[in-house]
């Protein structure tokens, strides 16, 4: 982008993937809507991924956690990001969450400039609960989250829509195709882009005795930090019978077309409860198993799993009961007839809606 190319909308935010997601989200509702539109927030980081993969203009802007010892970095960020806004003159900024977002959120503020912050899970962050006392708007996923923010805050209830690549039909026979799979039970384990461990050793452990129930469809993750990464899933899978290894797929990493596939052609979910995912398979109706991160700040992983537990479509199961190394739990969990959809609403706008009103707020503002 030049400076020639007025710009209406900057985006910041990132460090996970409910950040990201929710900023390519709203990127393409206003690309929709003929704005031009921009990313700030860390060098060389995954959200400069992110943003080039969705082909999103980027502008590195350095980031800092907030604490005493960062001050001196964190001022100059800032003066840094007010600098990148004063140039390229942006109508309007909008915050997707975490300390990744700081400096360009106040950058904002001193430049004189309208923020608008999204929160994408139950129970805000900090970064947000803090920002929306000077933001424009704070707009939420879910409406029992305004309890959590200021009274001051000027609060939107506008969802998360779905990321165009998950709104993509694809039939059960085709998405089974596409990880050489033929028609049987399927269970979908999803770790997310860097895996959850205690999911990833659960199933390498009984592996032989889930695969004679279940065919399974594992993105296991490629963090640094795993011990059970998907290298070790692999090599596990390559020492099992041929009738068993036929029947599991795994992968570290999943592109958004492949956990479509997976989530539109599997009978049940095994997964943590990031509020990214929670979104999806809430509105795609995927039976899932929710094994919340016990250390998610504040709980929110549990206070999200246990909000679509009333539609019928959701257990939980606690992570401290993964670990115990109970196979019968897992037996009576990963029965997904028992999971049966009630008379209760889902908690979560579908796509649409979500979409008409970020369509309808970004015209408020942008005209």
């Amino acid at each position: 982008m030049t400076n020639d190319q007025p710009l209406d909308l900057l985006l910041a935010g990132g460090g996970t993937g409910g950040h990201t997601v929710a900023a390519t989200v709203i990127a393409d509702v206003a690309a929709g809507l003929g704005y031009n539109v921009a990313w700030a927030a860390r060098p060389d980081s995954y959200e400069s991924k992110v943003a080039a993969e969705n082909g999103i203009p980027y502008w590195p802007v350095p980031a800092h956690r907030v604490h005493p010892k960062h001050a001196p970095q964190l001022i100059q960020s800032i003066l840094t990001a007010r600098r990148l806004i004063q140039r390229l003159s942006p109508r309007l900024v909008i915050a997707t969450g975490s300390w990744v977002c700081l400096p360009v959120a106040f950058g904002a503020k001193l430049a004189g400039v309208p923020l608008i912050v999204h929160e994408q899970t139950l129970i805000p962050g900090s970064a947000t609960t803090f920002l929306s006392r000077f933001a424009a708007e704070t707009w939420v996923t879910y409406e029992p989250s305004t309890s959590f923010f200021p009274a001051s805050a000027q609060l939107v209830h506008t969802g998360f829509p779905l990321r165009p690549v998950l709104r993509q039909p694809v039939s059960r026979a085709d998405g089974l195709a596409s990880f050489g799979l033929a028609e049987q039970p399927t269970l979908f384990v999803a770790g997310g882009g860097s895996g959850a461990e205690s999911l990833n050793s659960y199933i390498e452990r009984h592996l032989d005795d889930l695969l004679g129930v279940w065919q399974i469809i594992h993105q296991a993750g490629s963090s640094p930090k795993l011990t059970t990464p998907a290298e070790v899933l692999q090599r596990r899978r390559a020492d099992l019978p041929a009738a068993l290894r036929d029947r599991y797929h795994v992968a570290g990493y999943f592109t958004g077309e492949q956990v479509n596939a997976a989530l539109r052609s599997a009978d049940l979910v095994l997964a943590r409860a990031g509020a990214g995912f929670v979104n999806e398979v809430a509105q795609l109706q995927t039976p899932t198993v929710f094994v919340p991160y016990p250390y998610s700040v504040k709980g929110e992983q549990d206070a999200l799993a246990e909000l679509l537990v009333p539609t019928g479509r959701a257990l939980v199961w606690p992570d401290h009961e993964l670990r115990s190394d109970a196979p019968e739990r897992l037996v009576q969990l990963l029965d997904w007839h028992a999971l049966k959809p009630t008379d209760q609403p889902s908690p979560i706008l579908t796509t649409d809606q979500s979409v008409a009103l970020i369509r309808q707020r970004l015209q408020s503002f942008l005209g």
